[in-house]
């Protein structure tokens, strides 16, 4: 760096010169040099700058359409995963009106249609931990006692009463247990 340079020519800077003659560089040219240094490493730092803010602006840039793509992705799925359940969901409002109006309904197609629904969340990563009535060793991780004030030992037998679910590895809700009796 000739700033450095500059810097100790300027402390080391014998005034007489070798052999006592006057010739060595005036201190007030060195400064002037120094001072020219400074001001082109001042214009290199706002370049810098500059160009910093640039790149932050660009990557601000890059990162909201990088979560446009994400989002337009989610929307999607979730555009799919709703066409697959408009369907029966319909059919449940018709069969929901019918009973509002006192006409009769088939409970096999209520449960037709829930089958359905099931089905596609099912396919889109949703997981039943476990079947009602199943019998099981409880795990406190995933399951809860139906009623309070009843404990269970890790690895006791238990019966569900609420199955719990997850979703691609996240529980969303604990399988409901009670006692096997």
């Amino acid at each position: 760096m000739n700033l450095l340079k500059n810097i100790v020519r300027i402390f080391c800077r014998n005034p007489a010169g070798p052999a006592g003659d006057k010739s060595a560089e005036p201190v007030d040219n060195i400064a002037l040099e120094l001072q020219s240094e400074i001001s082109g490493l001042q214009l290199n730092i706002a370049e810098l700058k500059n160009e910093l803010s640039n790149q932050q602006v660009l990557l601000a840039n890059a990162e909201k359409i990088r979560q446009d793509s994400i989002n337009e992705t989610v929307d999607a799925k979730m555009q799919k995963l709703f066409g697959e359940l408009a369907s029966p969901l319909s059919q449940l409002a018709l069969l929901q009106s019918l009973f509002a109006e006192g006409k009769e309904v088939k409970t096999a197609n209520i449960f037709k249609l829930l089958v359905l629904i099931e089905s596609a969340l099912t396919e889109k990563g949703l997981l039943k931990l476990h079947e009602v009535n199943e019998i099981c060793l409880y795990d406190a991780t995933i399951m809860d006692p139906i009623k309070s004030g009843i404990t269970f030992a890790t690895g006791e037998k238990i019966r569900v009463r609420l199955p719990g679910y997850s979703f691609k590895g996240n529980y969303l809700c604990k399988s409901l247990i009670d006692k096997t009796e």
